[in-house]
């Protein structure tokens, strides 16, 4: 049964440039999918759909058979989203209070915002630091919090934008082995990336996007020696003979 069912989408931007052109995908639970392309392929433009952010006029995303407009309020707690620049994510005094943000509006007791919190800040190794405030956190640790807090939603879909974009080895270590242990845990994974090396050896699927259309969609060894034409760079182990190799040991 697919997770996420997306039926001929398509996007104009407001100068009528085209944004998406006639997309239609479907992704499985659990899928681990990395769509890649280069600037201006509409690979983050795609992602905001998924739960909302950019309003769809007609039936043609599903998600666990919710469908958009009409529940954008459910698929927003199913499908959480973490954005390159964290800092615009921010709205908390401390760590605690950014986890919490998500949960309160949803009406939640303070009994099971609580546990919700702790239960988040534990998952992603943040809650020594739960009194300290955000903007003092490491590129990698605000990743981190940002992820802390689309969990705390109960979100069962984690979309990443770019997710070590300006981060050091360190903060990119340790968001990748993150993003891994959620996956294991059983999440749907989606990865929004112009840079495959140090994710797609761990990646179920490949979809590749050239000015808003699908031009490859496949399992990752499949299509990786194709991906330079359409100005990906294929990384150096698969251009070396070596195949993928996971960055990570």
């Amino acid at each position: 049964m697919s997770h996420i069912k997306i039926k001929q989408l398509t996007y104009r931007f407001p100068d009528q440039s085209i944004g998406l052109d006639d997309i239609s995908i479907s992704l499985g639970k659990g899928e681990f999918v990395v769509i890649a392309g280069p600037n201006g392929s509409g690979k983050t433009t795609l992602c905001r759909h998924l739960n909302g952010l950019i309003p769809v006029k007609k039936n043609c995303i599903s998600i666990n058979g919710l469908k958009l407009p009409e529940d954008v309020g459910k698929i927003r707690q199913l499908v959480g989203m973490v954005f390159q620049n964290t800092d615009h994510q921010l709205v908390g005094q401390t760590v605690y209070d950014e986890v919490a943000f998500g949960p309160e509006n949803l009406k939640l007791s303070r009994k099971e915002i609580d546990q919700r919190v702790v239960q988040s800040l534990r998952t992603v190794g943040l809650m020594e630091y739960q009194g300290r405030s955000p903007y003092t956190l490491s590129g990698g640790e605000k990743r981190k919090l940002a992820i802390a807090g689309v969990l705390a939603m109960n979100s069962k879909i984690l979309v990443f934008d770019e997710p070590f974009s300006n981060l050091d080895y360190l903060g990119t270590k340790m968001v990748l082995d993150q993003i891994l242990k959620l996956h294991q845990a059983g999440h749907t994974i989606v990865i929004v990336t112009h840079e495959l090396e140090k994710i797609i050896a761990y990646a179920d699927r490949l979809i590749v996007l050239e000015k808003g259309k699908i031009v490859m969609d496949d399992q990752p060894s499949v299509i990786i020696h194709e991906v330079e034409q359409f100005g990906i760079r294929e990384p150096y182990s698969s251009k070396t003979g070596q195949g993928l190799v996971k960055w990570l040991n």
